[in-house]
């Protein structure tokens, strides 16, 4: 029975890497169960063992690409920072994964959400993830400023909106700048959002 489990995990596994290196390389819209399961080196007979169809590889993806993203973000962690340095270097570190990566960028945000997965948990988290990534020292920044509530509710979604915006005109080149540039106009953005009080 163990045995079984271990398999099945192991199998899932194969599918599921063979999915996340076609999502990144060539992007979510181009892959079908066949292309995962010839990338995996199994047949797509095999594939519907281990999975309902493609919605069901893709959330399964797609939350390994959020394992990724929290890795690669605690990597670049500076834990001598607090509040607004660190909520500015948390914010650098998820701009840099989806410079690196714009398929999963586009898979988390430009793709029709209900497409990819039905699973509101998902959703949720793909949408909260910044939030919650700079929750406490945007609470630091907000006390230490004595902003009320709603001022700091509203400095944090400004925040999140303009990241994303940034980053979809960015990754789709419709400003064509160097990626030193796009990080200056991040900081000088940043700076006259955290100067409005």
């Amino acid at each position: 029975m163990v045995k079984n489990v271990v398999q099945e995990q192991r199998m899932k596994g194969y599918f599921i890497e063979a999915a996340r290196k076609m999502i990144k390389s060539e992007g979510v819209r181009v892959i079908s169960i066949r292309s995962v399961a010839d990338e995996a080196g199994y047949s797509y007979a095999t594939l519907y063992n281990y999975f309902k169809n493609l919605k069901d590889l893709i959330f399964c993806a797609a939350g390994e690409f959020i394992t990724e993203l929290t890795d690669f973000i605690k990597a670049r962690k500076h834990p001598e920072l607090k509040g607004i340095d660190r909520v500015r270097s948390l914010t650098k570190a998820y701009i840099n994964f989806f410079v690196q990566y714009p398929a999963i960028f586009d898979l988390f945000f430009c793709e029709k959400i209900t497409d990819v997965s039905s699973n509101k948990e998902l959703t949720d988290t793909v949408y909260s993830y910044l939030f919650t990534l700079l929750n406490e020292d945007w609470e630091v920044y907000g006390k230490s400023n004595k902003l009320s509530p709603e001022k700091l509710m509203n400095l944090i979604e400004a925040h999140h909106n303009m990241i994303h915006g940034m980053l979809l005109f960015y990754l789709n080149k419709r400003n064509q700048i160097e990626y030193k540039e796009f990080i200056v106009q991040y900081d000088n953005l940043f700076n006259q959002l955290i100067s409005i009080k």
